[in-house]
């Protein structure tokens, strides 16, 4: 008898952002989630 749900991951990505290196996670978040971000002051899109 099995416990637990199997499931397949087929893509997996792990990415490290810093910002020094303009890294952003809301963007990151808004890219993967494919939502247009807009900020006023920050980029320009």
């Amino acid at each position: 008898m099995r416990i637990g749900i199997e499931m397949a991951i087929q893509f997996t990505r792990i990415e490290f952002l810093t910002r020094s290196k303009g890294g952003d996670s809301c963007r990151k978040a808004a890219y993967n989630a494919r939502i247009l971000l807009k900020t006023r002051y920050r980029y320009k899109v």
